[in-house]
């Protein structure tokens, strides 16, 4: 897998990204947990700033992959209702 980019300096959602990106390689340790935390995390940053949003999905930024990624990969049902709210916030900026 390709590691998180974007045109931008790190920033709290890359960060959080490239962290479940790591969960996703199995190489962190409660991986359920971790996970469940982290897409909380993200979720919360793109309810609540616009930036995180356009951040997400600009060119260049494997924020939306890495997203994907994980809602294929996971079994846990919390990190998949996060990541499905975090899908609906992100595809549904610019229609109201």
């Amino acid at each position: 897998m390709n590691k998180v980019r974007t045109s931008e300096k790190s920033s709290r959602t890359m960060s959080l990204l490239s962290q479940l990106e790591k969960i996703n390689l199995g190489s962190v340790l409660g991986e359920a947990d971790n996970a469940r935390y982290v897409t909380s995390k993200i979720l919360h940053l793109v309810q609540s700033q616009e930036k995180t949003r356009k951040e997400m999905t600009s060119k260049g930024s494997t924020g939306i992959e890495v997203i994907l990624s994980t809602l294929e990969n996971t079994k846990d049902p919390q990190t998949v209702l996060n990541i499905l709210n975090i899908l609906i916030e992100v595809i549904s900026v610019g229609k109201f």
